[in-house]
């Protein structure tokens, strides 16, 4: 995906089918919802509906351009759902691309290479933004310390979790948490 964004190109919709192009339509409208809104994980969710609708672009795109479709390789969508599996069993204990590439039978540079392809991001990347998923998640819904949340995601130190809390998102666990939990509060409060 990466590729195609740094290398513009027109792509036809016209002959995409009415099914596609509502769906396509559909999902930009809630681009559109998400952005204006003021919801709890507004960015993950609009990066995610932007990926959706690229990869029913790209898909339109290698299925309409048989040169296109031989470049593509099949397997590699394969291959990143299964890494996605492996990063959803083993991100808490913090595993190097390595490990994840041995899992593959690919080397940690080619599986780099084709995470980048496909997100835009690293392999460690997608093991962070896992990691940071499951920490805001926990933060907000659960009574835990944050300390304990540190030691239930794989940190050995509490500190370095807040440093990574801190470089991810901006903010430390504490202000997320208590920011976010006021901010449901006052929803609450509003329904």
């Amino acid at each position: 995906m990466a590729e195609w964004l740094t290398q513009p190109q027109l792509i036809s919709m016209k002959d995409a089918g009415e099914d596609n192009l509502g769906l396509l339509s559909s999902l930009l409208s809630q681009v559109q919802e998400e952005f204006h809104a003021r919801k709890s994980y507004k960015n993950s969710m609009l990066e995610s509906l932007v990926q959706v609708a690229f990869i029913y672009i790209l898909r339109h795109a290698y299925s309409s351009n048989p040169a296109k479709r031989q470049e593509s390789r099949v397997y590699m969508p394969a291959r990143i759902e299964r890494l996605l599996e492996l990063i959803d069993r083993y991100y808490r204990d913090h595993k190097p691309v390595s490990f994840y590439a041995k899992l593959l039978g690919v080397s940690p540079t080619h599986l780099n290479r084709t995470v980048k392809q496909l997100t835009g991001g690293t392999t460690q990347d997608l093991v962070a933004n896992k990691l940071m998923d499951t920490a805001k998640r926990d933060l907000i819904a659960m009574p835990s310390s944050v300390q304990h949340i540190a030691y239930s995601l794989g940190f050995s130190d509490p500190a370095y979790f807040s440093r990574f809390f801190l470089k991810m998102t901006g903010e430390t666990p504490r202000a997320f948490r208590l920011r976010e939990r006021e901010r449901l509060a006052a929803q609450d409060l509003s329904l």
